[in-house]
């Protein structure tokens, strides 16, 4: 359902979290409600954590391009509550990567957030369920996003304008049936607009649409 997109999803989960808090709140009092303070100060936590996530994405992930993305908040309830010694998460989404390495960072969790090298197919096209949805055209031409990455990695190691990079890449994507959303070169540690390629370490991302499916993809520089 469209109406259920990221932003939504998080009100939904909020108003499902704030009836329980609200009545073990109304009950703190009431001497056979003990046990639920502790349940109403565990929701509470929840509900911090997932706003403080929101505003660091809306801060640091929608500066100028649209790069930006909400994250489920079941993944930060599922880091506290589980306290796991690692969490592998893909590259091929390197926004919520850095995203959840900022957050575990943030609320002092001993967790180490290891991100785990884009698996792809043998033409370059980075491994999704999303593949599924692409007909037998789409799929030949959907390896030409990573080709665009590639090409466009190589031509500012070579010293050309990375604006003069970018722009030939989203032409030649364009050429061969994609509607791109965005394809921009960030600082790969905290994605902020690149300020000196010489001394920041850089990612080139994209997202773009073929037919009905969109793809995203991402490569160090």
């Amino acid at each position: 359902m469209t109406w259920l997109n990221w932003p939504n999803r998080i009100t939904i989960g909020r108003i499902v979290l704030v009836v329980p808090f609200v009545i073990c709140l109304l009950n703190l009092n009431n001497p056979e409600w003990t046990g639920w303070r502790y349940v109403a100060l565990v929701l509470f936590s929840f509900m911090a954590v997932s706003d403080g996530l929101d505003g660091f994405l809306a801060r640091r992930l929608r500066e100028e391009t649209p790069l930006g993305r909400f994250l489920d908040p079941v993944a930060d309830k599922l880091l506290i509550a589980c306290a796991p010694d690692a969490a592998i998460f893909g590259e091929k989404d390197y926004q919520q990567l850095l995203v959840v390495r900022r957050m575990v960072t943030d609320l002092g969790l001993p967790i180490a957030i290891v991100g785990h090298p884009t698996v792809r197919e043998a033409d370059g096209l980075a491994q999704s369920s999303r593949n599924t949805y692409l007909s037998q055209k789409e799929r030949q031409a959907a390896p030409a996003l990573y080709n665009a990455l590639r090409i466009a990695a190589a031509a500012i190691l070579a010293g050309m304008p990375a604006e003069a990079a970018l722009s030939d890449s989203r032409i030649a994507l364009q050429e061969e049936g994609f509607s791109v959303d965005y394809f921009e070169l960030r600082n790969a540690d905290t994605l902020a607009i690149v300020d000196n390629l010489a001394s920041e370490p850089l990612r080139l991302l994209a997202a773009a649409r073929l037919g009905k499916t969109r793809l995203i993809d991402n490569i160090a520089v």
